[in-house]
């Protein structure tokens, strides 16, 4: 984007709140490992980042680079079961990437664990 360019994205940035909306964003980035020269430097070069959601849009995407693998499994036979099983017991907070690592073995003895962890807080 030329300097002197403008656009929708852009003007939105003069009227959102430095200390709500622009700060907390800076901070996420530098939080990823930038510096804050990078950080600035990223910004400046793509404003529009200041107006993607952190929840929404920075978050899915980092946790999807932390976890690429995610395509070598089987919707199928591994994705869908394993999560169906999660929803169904309550734990669907589990991340992809710890519901996918391990063994099958694995994901049933941790899921055995969390329920009798759930169980003996309700007894």
């Amino acid at each position: 984007m030329g300097v002197h360019r403008i656009t929708c994205r852009t003007t939105l940035l003069l009227v959102s709140s430095v200390e709500g909306t622009l700060i907390p964003k800076l901070e996420y980035i530098q939080n990823l490992g930038f510096s804050r020269r990078e950080a600035i430097k990223m910004v400046l070069r793509s404003p529009g980042l200041f107006t993607f959601s952190i929840e929404k849009n920075f978050r899915p995407k980092v946790a999807y680079l932390d976890f690429p693998q995610y395509f070598s499994f089987s919707l199928e036979g591994k994705i869908k079961p394993r999560h169906r099983l999660l929803v169904e017991n309550g734990f669907e907070d589990m991340s992809l990437a710890n519901m996918l690592k391990v063994s099958d073995g694995e994901f049933n003895d941790r899921l055995v664990e969390m329920r009798l962890r759930s169980v003996g807080g309700k007894i």
